[in-house]
């Protein structure tokens, strides 16, 4: 067999001749093929993991976003509760003035 480039495949699996350009092979060819499925593969999972990443950060950030909006509802009402308790003291100081 012979490809395109002039390279010869014999039967018996040796291979002869070819052009200048080494990186065009039908062998080479066959290595940047299986390289780039390791290299397409590896992405893939690479992807994967980030993307499960950023829904566990996800969920966090809920979490977090949730536990605030509690965490300022409860400053507020504490911040009502001292209002409260500053006007009955004020009131109290002037009774007892009285």
């Amino acid at each position: 067999m012979v490809t395109l480039d002039g390279q010869v495949v014999n039967a018996g699996g040796s291979l002869t001749g070819g052009s200048l350009n080494r990186n065009t092979g039908l062998l080479s060819r066959a290595s940047e093929i299986e390289q780039l499925k390791k290299l397409t593969d590896d992405l893939q999972n690479k992807a994967k993991a980030a993307e499960n990443m950023c829904e566990q950060v996800s969920r966090e950030y809920s979490s977090i976003e949730a536990e605030l909006l509690g965490t300022r509802a409860d400053l507020s009402n504490k911040q009502q509760e001292f209002v409260r308790l500053q006007a009955e003291k004020r009131a109290c100081e002037s009774e007892l003035n009285n």
